[in-house]
C-alpha cells in the first residue's frame, strides 16, 4: 500500500469510531494530497474524505482544494438526487410491501448517515407486485430501460434511477439458492422502519431486518468482487453494519448459522478481520483465525480496483474469465466468451438484429487491435494473467462451498 492509501484508510477508521484520533496529514504534500483524493473518489468514499479532512483543508493549496471541493459538493448534489427520488418512490408506494436495499439502508449503520456517497435506489417487491409497481413508476414519469438483468428493472427520468429487484443479487442456483431465497421469504415480514434525519438527510423507509441486511451485503460484495470488483465503500458498509450490531442476538442465532449452511462463513469472516485490521473495526470471535495474510491481499485487491473496477478496467474485465477450481483449460475459452458479451452490451441492437454480428464484432476486433498498437486496450495476456492472480484470492473464500476443510482457510464453523 501507498502512504495516501494508508492514511486514507486511518481517515476511514475516524468514520467508523468518531471518538478515534485523526491521523496526522499535516506532512502531506502537494502531490500526496491530490493522490489521496483521487484513490478517495476511485474508491467512492470521496465525499466523506471531504468531510473528515475539514481540519486540514488550510494545508492544501487553493487551485486543489477548489477542485476537490467541486468534486464533493457534485457528489452531496447526487445524494441530495437519491435521496429525493427515494422519497418520492416510498410516496408512490404508499402500503406495498417493499424493502430499500443498500444505499440508505447501508448507511443508517454508519455514526453519520449524511456522509455516506450514494449510487442509486435499489428497492426490494414481491414476484407477484412486480407489474404493479413498474405501471405505478411509468404512469409516475418514469422511463423502463431496457438493459437485460435476470433480478432487477431499471427505470429512470432526469437525476433519478431506480433498480427495481425481485431478488437481491448474488445468489447462487441450487440447494444453497433455495436455503438463501427460503430466509429472505422469512425475513420480509420483518421490516425495520428507518428514521434517517441530520443534515440534508431526511428519509423514513422500510429496511431489511439486521440479519437480511447482513446477507445481502454479503451477496452484494462477493458478487462484485468476483467480477468486476469492489471498492472501499463495499468494505465500510460491511465495518459499520458490524461495529454497531456486534452484540445483537441476531448474528448467533440467525446470521452465523445461516452463512455457516450457505457457505458464506469464510468468507464474512475474511471482510470482518479484514474491517479490523486497516478500518479499527470490532473483531468477533468468528473471525479471529483468519489469517492476515488474506487481508492483506482483499485490502490490496480493492485499492487495486477501485469502486467496480474503476481503476483498472482491463483488470475489472478480467473477472470475466475467472473460471471454478479443476477448470483453468476454459480460461482461453472464456476470453472469447468476454469478447462475445463485451460486443454484445456495446451493441443491443445486435438482439434484435443477430445478423449484423459478424460485421460489428469484425469492427471491434480491428478496433481492438488499433487499441493495442497504442496501448489503450488491454493485452489478453495480462488479463489472463490478472484472472489467475484474482482467482487465487478468491478461492481461499470457499464461497458457497459448505464444509470446506482446507488447511489455509478459517474453519467454516460457529463454534
Amino acid at each position: 500500500m501507498t502512504k495516501e492509501q494508508t492514511l486514507l484508510l486511518s481517515l476511514l477508521a475516524t468514520a467508523v469510531d468518531p471518538a478515534r484520533g485523526m491521523p496526522d496529514l499535516t506532512s502531506l504534500s502537494e502531490s500526496e494530497w491530490d493522490k489521496l483524493i483521487g484513490e478517495s473518489f476511485f474508491q467512492t468514499v470521496g465525499y466523506l474524505t471531504f468531510s473528515l479532512c475539514e481540519p486540514f483543508k488550510d494545508r492544501v493549496s487553493p487551485a486543489l482544494y477548489q477542485k476537490w471541493s467541486r468534486a464533493a459538493i457534485k457528489t452531496m448534489g447526487r445524494n441530495r438526487n437519491i435521496v429525493t427520488a427515494q422519497n418520492e418512490l416510498v410516496g408512490l408506494l404508499e402500503d406495498r410491501p417493499y424493502l430499500i436495499l443498500k444505499g440508505l439502508a447501508s448507511a443508517a449503520y454508519y455514526p453519520n448517515p449524511a456522509l455516506r456517497d450514494l449510487g442509486d435506489v435499489d428497492f426490494l417487491v414481491a414476484d407477484e407486485a412486480q407489474e404493479e409497481v413498474s405501471q405505478l413508476l411509468v404512469s409516475a414519469g418514469y422511463q423502463q430501460e431496457k438493459e437485460k438483468n435476470d433480478h432487477h428493472l431499471v427505470f429512470k427520468k432526469p437525476f433519478c434511477h431506480l433498480e427495481l429487484h425481485r431478488e437481491p443479487p448474488g445468489i447462487p442456483e441450487g440447494e444453497i439458492g433455495k436455503t438463501i431465497r427460503s430466509f429472505l421469504s422469512s425475513q420480509k415480514e420483518n421490516a425495520v422502519l428507518q428514521t434517517l434525519d441530520s443534515d440534508y438527510l431526511h428519509a423514513a423507509f422500510r429496511a431489511p431486518s439486521p440479519a437480511l441486511h447482513g446477507l445481502i451485503l454479503l451477496l452484494h460484495m462477493q458478487h462484485h468482487m468476483v467480477n468486476e470488483g469492489l471498492g472501499l465503500r463495499h468494505l465500510l458498509d460491511w465495518g459499520c453494519f458490524v461495529a454497531k450490531t456486534k452484540d445483537q442476538l441476531f448474528w448467533q442465532k440467525e446470521l452465523l448459522p445461516l452463512l455457516e449452511r450457505v457457505g458464506l462463513l469464510t468468507y464474512a469472516a475474511a471482510m470482518t478481520k479484514t474491517c479490523a485490521i486497516y478500518l479499527g473495526c470490532p473483531e468477533p470471535a468468528f473471525c479471529q483465525k483468519v489469517p492476515q495474510d488474506i487481508c492483506k491481499s482483499v485490502i490490496e485487491d480493492i485499492f487495486n480496483l477501485g469502486n467496480f473496477g474503476m481503476k483498472d478496467r482491463g483488470r475489472s474485465h478480467s473477472g470475466g474469465m475467472i473460471v471454478p477450481s479443476g477448470e483453468e483449460h476454459s480460461r482461453k475459452k472464456n476470453l472469447f466468451g468476454l469478447f462475445h458479451k463485451t460486443v454484445m452490451e456495446k451493441y443491443p441492437v445486435l438482439h434484435r438484429v443477430p445478423v449484423l454480428y459478424p460485421v460489428v464484432a469484425l469492427w471491434e476486433l480491428f478496433a481492438y487491435g488499433i487499441g493495442l498498437l497504442f496501448g489503450k486496450r488491454t493485452r489478453p495476456s495480462k488479463l489472463l494473467r490478472d484472472a489467475k492472480e484474482r482467482k487465487n484470492l478468491y478461492d481461499r473464500f470457499a464461497i458457497f462451498q459448505v464444509g470446506n476443510t482446507r488447511s489455509d482457510l478459517p474453519t467454516d464453523s460457529i463454534s
